[in-house]
Parts: C-alpha cells; structure tokens; sequence
C-alpha cells in the first residue's frame, strides 16, 4: 500500500528497480495498481487487505480466551482516529460528541499517535483484543483509519468514515477503494450530510456479506496462484 494516490517521477524510478525483485505484487487500493505500473509492474493486482482474509467468526474464536476490561454497558459509539485532527483539518470532533449525545450514546475513544485533546475525556487504551471487541459491541464507529473501516464492516456495524485532508488525503484512496467494491461509499462523510445522518443509514449487510466473500475469494484465489499460501 503507498498510502498516496499519486507518486513523483523520481521516487517512480527509485522503486522500479526494487520493484522487478519481487515474484508478485498485490495492492490494497486500485490507485496502487496504476503506480506499479507506472514503474513497470504492469502485472500487479488489486486485492483485500489481509484482515480482511478472516471473517468475524474466525476473530471472536481468536480472541475467546483473551481477558477483556472494556466491557461497556449499554449503547455506545466506538470512536477510533489517527493522529490529531487539528493537524489534519479533518475530524469535526465536537459535531461527532454532539451527535453521539443526541443519539443517547456513550462515547469510547482509542487514538494512535497521540491523544486527542477533545476527546480525552472518553480516551482508553484497549489490547488489540478488546479493541477488536468495541467495534463488534458498538452502536456506531466514527473513524478516519483504513482498520476502523474495515473491522466496521466485518463486525456489520454502522459507521461513518472521515476522510483525511492535506498530507494525510493520500491515505484515502485505500478506504475509497474497499467501499466502492462494496457499495459503502455513502458511508463517507461529507459536509453536505449531517454525521447524523449517515449514522443512521440502514445498510443491508447481507449483500455487503456476499460482495466481501467473493473478494476475500478472488483475494484467496491470487495468493494461491502465487504460491504464496
């Protein structure tokens, strides 16, 4: 994954070399299929991320002995950011605890990086384990990271995606790129939409399910062909 839609000639004749020692080469968002190519790997194949590989019966029984702390009761959001939002210019923090209080919604935060003074309040610090259990639990997720997005997604929860602006915006193209094969790309917030809204939205997981198996297959299928599994 390049984490950016867009690469400079010098860095494109950098990688080439590099890229020519490899037996194969899959990406996670299509936008890296057109950067391989553009340094000479024109063989290279957009698949799932590799979390993406199990499904949700396959993580609860990974985690079935793990000691959980986080246990919350009753209805909460799960709210799960990269880096601090102020630097990006990309996370309305106090629109999304505004909209988890009129949604009679307990708020639960985990950050990378760095905390986020706005939501220090509500901030914890979950194993991967009880991280992978506050999605599973949660009413909603709020998120700006590809992982958030995911894990939403295989738990079946609603959730809201923040895109990242400025430096950051490159890291979207992974997360556009994962809705668009499964027709969640209304999951994405735009201003012109209340975050409200887009929480609310009723999606139909049963075709979501049926999408994300026939990839996680031909994902599967790649990785076989390689011989790399």
């Amino acid at each position: 994954s390049f984490g950016a839609s867009a690469l400079s000639q010098s860095y494109i004749k950098y990688i080439t070399p590099m890229l020519k020692q490899f037996d194969a080469i899959s990406v996670r968002e299509v936008t890296g299929v057109e950067l391989c190519r553009k340094a000479g790997r024109y063989d290279a194949v957009h698949v799932l991320d590799p979390t993406l590989l199990l499904d949700k019966k396959s993580y609860q029984e990974a985690f079935v002995n793990e000691e959980l702390r986080t246990s919350i009761e009753g209805a909460y959001a799960f709210l799960y950011f990269l880096k601090n939002g102020n630097e990006d210019g990309d996370n309305p923090f106090g629109a999304v605890v505004e909209t988890c209080h009129k949604m009679g919604l307990k708020i639960v935060v985990a950050t990378v990086y760095e905390d986020i003074e706005e939501l220090s309040p509500y901030t914890i610090q979950p194993t991967i384990p009880e991280w992978v259990e506050l999605v599973r639990g949660a009413d909603v997720v709020f998120t700006n990271s590809f992982h958030g997005t995911a894990f939403s997604i295989l738990m079946n929860r609603p959730f809201v995606v923040f895109p990242r602006k400025h430096k950051a915006s490159g890291m979207n193209s992974r997360i556009e790129s994962l809705l668009g094969g499964l027709g969640l790309n209304h999951q994405i917030y735009q201003e012109r939409r209340s975050i409200e809204q887009i929480a609310s939205i009723k999606i139909g997981w049963d075709a979501v399910n049926e999408k994300l198996q026939l990839l996680r297959q031909g994902s599967l299928a790649y990785l076989n062909r390689s011989k790399i599994v």
